[in-house]
């Protein structure tokens, strides 16, 4: 039998809220049959990867007994022990009740130590502490224990509120430079330790052509519903399609909605697949029929659609990947990252208009494609400025003096390429 403590027994102050706890357990335990089961898509296994790491984090605290993490797991050990004896042994006691007990049972000798009341107490206490010693010896030895359980379930909490964080809106989608940046750094960190010879990482940026006319006709909000939320579906299912049937992403691939009509895909290939994977990706977008609803006057009328794409890659070895300085994010994402992508991304546009190109360094940009890249780049680093000073100005007013200083910009850049 364990020895009583006079310590009492700590709660975790966000078990208060069932209906949260009830959602976060349910998500965990479709997520595990999902995987057990082998349904799983290659986003589940990802978000059980960091979710699993997380976890590992605060078992890792547990088993030093670091903070009061220690507290917190042996109080839920006894919570289970609670449980057992009410319904073996018709205790019914509560946390509180059973802390008073513990302090009971703890008194000194010269007290009453015959008493009744301190027989009892010790009696209860003992047991229940002995059935909270065999529980967490258990969770101790089993891989889904109670402890871990409720760490798991943490995690997922932490895991999912970051995803809100930096993930856009509408597709779900990356979207945090320093998520991506982070992401890229995993990849890399793999790639330089494991990659065989013939494998490369690809990056690719992809953008829907005449996407404007089709925002315009239709309305931001119209296209976010019913054309980038089912792109964003269809690519967090992780599927490529191919003309022989269809291959899943890879765990650590990487796909981004960087803003608009922008999707960013960091994917590590084989140098023979590239073509393929190029062709599997663009098929993802234009092999679905888009159905857009509105509503007009009261009348709702549909029609369906489809769209082109244009993608500009950019192949990575490992000299490049070994010499690639990422500490700054911001700098990192639009100058070394996606620099050369979106230049064979304006290759397309200026050339085919749709279709594909990877970039080499003999890659001849036209002039006004070089113009227009260049005052891209800038209204992309504007829409950080305008979220920056909104908080100290009006949208509105961010939004007019960005627009201004695009407009400057735009004229400066067309003054440099006509004198060239």
């Amino acid at each position: 039998m364990a020895e009583p403590v006079n310590e009492p027994v700590k709660l975790r102050e966000n078990r208060d809220e069932p209906a949260e706890v009830s959602t976060h357990q349910s998500a965990v335990t479709k997520l595990f049959e999902r995987l057990r089961t082998g349904e799983y898509t290659p986003s589940d296994a990802e978000l059980y990867k960091r979710v699993r790491a997380v976890a590992d984090r605060k078992l890792e605290r547990l088993r030093r007994g670091t903070d009061e993490d220690l507290l917190v797991a042996r109080g839920l050990h006894v919570e289970k022990a609670l449980q057992h004896v009410k319904k073996y042994r018709h205790w019914d006691f509560t946390i509180e009740q059973y802390n008073q007990l513990k302090y009971i049972a703890s008194q000194d000798a010269q007290a009453d130590p015959a008493g009744t009341e301190t027989v009892i107490a010790k009696s209860v206490v003992a047991e229940v502490e002995s059935l909270a010693d065999g529980f967490q010896e258990s969770a101790a030895e089993g891989r889904y224990g109670l402890i871990e359980l409720h760490a798991i379930e943490d995690a997922y909490e932490l895991v999912t509120l970051e995803d809100k964080a930096y993930r856009h809106e509408v597709t779900g989608l990356l979207k945090n430079r320093e998520a991506i940046r982070d992401r890229f750094n995993m990849v890399r960190r793999e790639f330089l330790e494991s990659a065989e010879a013939d494998e490369v990482i690809l990056v690719g940026e992809l953008d829907i052509a005449k996407f404007k006319p089709l925002n315009d006709r239709f309305g931001n909000g119209v296209i976010d519903q019913f054309v980038l939320h089912d792109l964003g579906e269809r690519l967090r299912s992780n599927v490529r399609r191919s003309e022989g049937g269809s291959q899943k992403f890879r765990v650590d691939d990487i796909i981004c909605h960087v803003g608009g009509d922008e999707f960013q895909f960091i994917l590590r290939v084989k140098k023979d697949a590239v073509e393929d994977v190029i062709r599997m990706i663009q098929a993802t977008f234009e092999d679905e029929e888009y159905t857009i609803f509105e509503n007009k006057g009261g009348r709702i009328s549909h029609e369906t659609t489809k769209i082109k794409t244009r993608i500009g890659v950019e192949l990575l070895g490992r000299e490049q990947l070994e010499a690639m300085d990422t500490s700054d994010a911001a700098a990192w994402f639009n100058a070394v990252l996606r620099k050369n992508p979106l230049a064979a991304a304006a290759y397309v546009k200026f050339n085919t208009g749709t279709g594909n190109a990877i970039w080499t360094p003999d890659m001849q940009i036209p002039p006004e494609a070089a113009e227009a890249m260049e005052v891209d780049a800038f209204l992309r680093s504007l829409s950080t400025f305008v979220a920056d000073i909104s908080a100290a100005l009006s949208q509105a007013e961010a939004e007019k003096m960005a627009t201004e200083l695009a407009a400057v910009y735009a004229k400066r850049v067309k003054k440099k390429y006509a004198q060239k």
